[in-house]
């Protein structure tokens, strides 16, 4: 018998049940999950901490997590911070069995200014065709309008010998000065040999101007059963030139204003004579529908 500090006598046994009853309580409460039975736990960490974590593409909240019940075999861990570079692992799990996943992020690379074009920020992902896209915004910080803005990229392997070389022009044709532009450089052949890109801006001034005419009357978004993100709204031709082909240019951003996207489409149809307004329907079907919260559109003419 032993005696408790209240003065009461409980038997040993009863008291090392309660023992074990109060540790399991003890816990769960620590986890604030349970594991399903034929299933496994990850918990994932990060330095620094507060980076979002996706399991196969599926959000699971930020770091530290611990994400419960999941099923055995092959994960991949994707963690995204704003500032750092997406940091990525796979693994396998086993039934019953828990995985510990440390991440520690790497800075993203400064932007790189060159002349009036400036690069403000820039992203990457790999779509369902195995493509890298390095996506973001270039800015015209000069005092004269630029048109050929063509961003080139430079890849490296791990060991910072180049691997490939890409470019791609700006989605808008004419910068003024303060304008901005989405850019989406894309490669294929080297996907798996990368560790890091350079970016770099080529451009030639111009004394053309673009049509001002045009103005989006409004918009709105959504996703549909698919998957696929839309933005849909209307263009008005508000001047006094007849547009035989009318461009919406969006750029998508997530929470943090990080560019992780950018698409156009042409007005339905694209011709907008003077006076009209004319509907059109911007779609962006990518890994990254899920992080945008926020878009912005640009319209050009012929």
């Amino acid at each position: 018998m032993e005696r408790s500090t209240t003065g009461a006598w409980i038997p040993l046994r009863r008291l090392n049940i309660l023992l074990v009853v109060l540790l399991v309580a003890s816990l769960t409460l620590v986890c604030g999950c349970e594991t399903a039975p034929g299933t496994g736990t990850i918990n994932v960490t990060s330095s620094p901490p507060g980076a979002e974590v996706y399991l196969d593409n599926a959000y699971t909240g930020t770091t530290p997590v611990i994400i419960p019940n999941v099923t055995p075999g092959a994960y991949t861990i994707e963690l995204r911070l704003n500032g750092f570079e997406t940091w990525t692992v796979s693994g396998t799990l086993d039934e019953g069995g828990t995985a510990d996943v440390q991440a520690s992020l790497t800075p993203s690379p400064a932007p790189v200014a060159v002349a009036k074009g400036d690069i403000l920020g820039s992203g990457s992902y790999i779509d369902s065709s195995e493509v890298l896209h390095t996506v973001g915004e270039v800015e015209n910080t000069g005092s004269v309008n630029l048109q050929y803005i063509e961003i080139i990229a430079t890849f490296y392997d791990a060991s910072n010998t180049v691997v490939d070389t890409k470019f791609s022009y700006a989605y808008v044709n004419i910068l003024e000065p303060g304008q901005k532009s989405p850019f989406d450089v894309m490669e294929s052949s080297k996907v798996t040999s990368i560790g890091s890109t350079r970016l770099q801006v080529a451009y030639q001034e111009t004394a053309d101007e673009p049509y001002h005419g045009l103005r989006t009357i409004s918009s709105s978004s959504y996703i549909d059963s698919m998957g696929v993100y839309h933005v849909a709204g209307e263009v008005q031709n508000n001047g006094s030139v007849d547009e035989g082909s009318v461009e919406i240019i969006g750029t998508f951003y997530d929470a943090y204003g990080q560019v992780v996207g950018a698409g156009f489409t042409y007005a339905e149809p694209s011709a907008v004579p003077a006076g009209l307004t004319v509907p059109f329907d911007l779609t962006f079907n990518s890994p990254q529908v899920s992080r945008i919260r926020s878009y912005v559109l640009y319209l050009q003419g012929s």
